[in-house]
């Protein structure tokens, strides 16, 4: 692995992707260190998340009058993925600063340490897809085959943009700590204004334009939509694809100009 000297920040990326091996292990390690004498590690997660999905689906397919059946899978895509957004993207904002002692100790380059958040996280992730496997065995006609091939596709662009993400918020909030409040607040107010516990045909049709305007409901349903056998987005699809490429590029932009002083600002 290239030291944080590297002269192209393109070199970087691609060669923390040929060393994959080593911050899979680290984010295997952060994942045992985190639930270090617990029985069952990691699965604690996926309970508490079925067990969230669970009680959010009965009361609020009551207070909207939908069926059960069909509301139950989509809280659970939908807050599943918004853990895996909600995740990336705060702990972006401490991915160098709680990491100070490594980066100053340690020639590692600085995309060592947003794989690594994303690793975890992405762990995480298929962890929880335990629940939706359940829904699977539940609902056998759950899913579309012939959309099949967007669900890792569309996990590739979360991959790619969780790394974007991580550096841009990396770079921003080891400069301005103050941007990590504000960042926390955003990701709580989008939870709300995001189709997640609600869905799109609940509005009026005048007001929609909220929703198409809202990048996480673009990436929730290139998702969402193929999992749950409805008709699928290739607007959201493309969206999301431009919205990732835009930001892959612009974070290249930040760590080519400020890379020299991520340890200055710590």
């Amino acid at each position: 692995m290239t030291n944080i000297n590297s002269p192209s920040p393109f070199n970087d990326f691609i060669n923390n992707l040929k060393n994959s091996e080593i911050w899979f292990r680290v984010s295997i390690h952060d994942i045992k260190q985190r639930y270090k004498r617990s029985t069952i590690g990691p699965l604690w997660v996926t309970i508490s998340t079925s067990i969230i999905v669970f009680f959010l689906s009965v009361v609020y397919s009551q207070l909207f009058d939908v069926p059960l059946e069909t509301y139950l899978p989509y809280i659970a895509v939908s807050i599943i993925l918004w853990n895996l957004f909600s995740s990336i993207i705060i702990e972006s904002c401490e991915v160098f600063v709680g990491s100070s002692q490594m980066l100053l100790q340690l020639r590692l380059p600085f995309y060592f340490y947003i794989f690594r958040l994303v690793s975890r996280n992405f762990i995480i992730l298929f962890h929880n897809f335990i629940l939706l496997l359940i829904l699977i065995f539940l609902y056998p006609n759950l899913i579309n085959i012939n959309y099949l091939f967007f669900i890792p596709l569309s996990l590739i662009i979360y991959f790619l943009t969780g790394v974007s993400i991580g550096m841009m918020l990396g770079i921003l909030c080891t400069r301005y700590r103050d941007i990590t409040q504000i960042v926390i607040n955003v990701i709580q107010l989008s939870f709300f204004i995001t189709p997640i516990l609600w869905k799109r045909d609940m509005i009026k049709s005048d007001n929609q334009w909220m929703i198409d305007i809202n990048i996480f409901n673009h990436y929730l349903d290139i998702f969402r939509l193929a999992f749950l056998y409805q008709e699928y987005s290739y607007f959201s699809l493309l969206i999301s694809l431009l919205f990732c490429l835009f930001i892959f590029i612009v974070s290249f932009l930040m760590f080519n100009k400020f890379k020299k002083k991520i340890n200055y600002w710590l």
